[in-house]
Formats: structure tokens, sequence, C-alpha cells
């Protein structure tokens, strides 16, 4: 059995019959927006795995590849994944086995918990500049807020959302994610200010400003030795090196809005041995280059 079943009781259920539940569901209610609604009340960030996976991500980028990686290993229904363009990201979903109207309310599920994950990013009231359907029109599409005032591409044989590529290496910040839980009565986001994770970061974060990349001055400036700083981090799911790259995506967001600081001089205060190292972190983390980033920035 897949290591996801072990995870997420739900997905004992299959697709297929996933799929007919959702279409039932729908039509005993009379509900057309069924499936949009779905996300109001088991938002994302709380579906097992997935939610997991999200809360870990270090921006936008990293949690649609974090979706895409997992959902693929979750179940053989659907298959996710991006289309990228100079300008935009389209992200995009297509199912392996049934196409027929079985799958109207799923589609309408996914889309709004694609764009709900975008919005963790970009703010509450960011849409779609355009909206991508596998096949024609879904049945009172014109009455589902969803599509409204939206640019919609028919029979493309997948479905998805189109999404600025500036947007994908915004961070997610960690009150949207626990606004997000709270709404939804679902409070498992961790690391409270006063936590002894949330105290190491913001010590950390000055240790990095200073220049400081060791484990060993972190732990002699928490009083502790250095196995036991890696226990402690080791019982809350992290290690030191986990913590310094999650805080150097922070402090790089923030240099790089500044367009007049020089990328060598982001590379040597975080620490990298060259521009060259800082590179392949910035892409692993953001799916373009720093330059590349910036250049988003200026349009």
């Amino acid at each position: 059995m897949p290591r996801w079943h072990h995870l997420d009781a739900g997905e004992m259920v299959s697709g297929h019959h996933y799929y007919r539940i959702m279409d039932w569901s729908a039509r005993y209610l009379g509900d057309e927006e069924f499936g949009a609604r779905i996300p109001q009340h088991a938002p994302i960030i709380s579906i097992g795995a997935l939610g997991s996976a999200i809360r870990r991500s270090k921006s936008l980028y990293d949690a649609i590849n974090s979706i895409n990686k997992e959902y693929g290993q979750a179940a053989n229904v659907a298959q996710f994944f991006t289309i990228n363009t100079p300008t935009e990201t389209h992200w995009c979903f297509k199912h392996l086995f049934s196409q027929d109207d079985s799958v109207h309310q799923v589609n309408l599920a996914t889309l709004q918990y694609m764009i709900d994950t975008v919005r963790l990013a970009a703010g509450p009231d960011w849409r779609p500049s355009r909206i991508h359907l596998a096949r024609g029109k879904m049945p009172g599409q014109d009455h589902l807020e969803i599509f409204r005032d939206r640019e919609i591409v028919y029979f493309q044989g997948m479905s998805g959302i189109s999404i600025k590529k500036s947007l994908l290496p915004c961070q997610i910040p960690r009150e949207r994610l626990k606004a997000g839980a709270e709404s939804s009565g679902w409070s498992e986001i961790e690391t409270p200010p006063d936590s002894f994770t949330g105290s190491l970061r913001l010590l950390l974060k000055a240790h990095i400003r200073e220049g400081i990349f060791q484990i060993s001055s972190l732990a002699e400036a928490v009083g502790m030795s250095k196995r036991t700083l890696q226990r402690r981090l080791g019982e809350e799911g992290l290690s030191f090196s986990v913590l310094l790259d999650d805080l150097r995506f922070e402090l790089t967001a923030e240099l790089m809005r500044e367009l007049d600081y020089p990328l060598i001089a982001i590379a040597h205060d975080l620490g990298y041995r060259d521009q060259a190292h800082f590179t392949r972190s910035f892409r692993r983390w953001t799916g373009m280059s720093p330059s590349e980033y910036r250049s988003h920035l200026q349009i």
C-alpha cells in the first residue's frame, strides 16, 4: 500500500468513488457550486500530507511543486503539472480516467484549492488572469463565482489557472497559514513567538545578519551543547541546515527588493561562498534565477 494511505485515511476511498460521491452530493443538495464550497470547510493546509507540504514551503513556487509531487504520490486519479511561458505559469491538472460530467464538482473543488493556494502568497483578493477547462462550458458556469469576470479558455485537454510568473518567489506568511487554519476551526499551526523554535529562529536570523552561520555559535548563545541543540531540533522535526535554509530565504526575499543592492553582496551577506552557490539555492526556492526575479519586479 502506498505511503500516502497510512497518512490520510480519506485516500482509502478510490478516486472514481470520490468523484461519484461529490457529484451525487451536489445533485442531492441542488448546489451547483458544491465543489467550490468544499475548500471553505476543509482548507488545503488542513489536508494531511498536502497540508504539511504547504506548511513547509518557503515560497509559492515551492508550494505548487510540493502539491504536484505529493498529489502525484497520493492517488493515480489526476496529474498535476506546470507549463511556463516568459510571463506566466499555467498550473494544470488532468484526470487520468474520467472526463464525463461526474468530474464537474471535482473540477470546481480542485480549481478553488489551486486559487486558495496562490492566495496564501498573493493575498485573499487574488484571482487568476485566466482559467483553463479541459472540455466545454460547465453546467451553470455563468452563475458560478469562480468564473465571474474571468477569461475562460475551453477544450484544452486539461484544466487549471494562469499565474503571473513574478508571484512564484513570493513567501507564504505564517500569519496567513494561521488565519486560514483558525477560520476553519483547525489549529495545527505550530511555533508561536515564545516557543523554543520561534525564539531560535529570531536568534539565528540575528546571527545571520552578523555573518555567523555555525550551529556551535547558536548552541553557545542558547546555553546548550551542540549535540543537545541538534536533539531538540530533531524533536520538532527540524535540523540546523533546514532552519538556516529557511531563514536565508526570508532574508533573501527582503534584500532582493532593494533593486540597487548587488546580487554578489546578497550572496556574501548570507554566507554563500560565491554568487553561483547563491543562484543555485535561489532557483531551488523559486524556480528562477535572482536576475530573472528582479526583472519581474521591475515590470
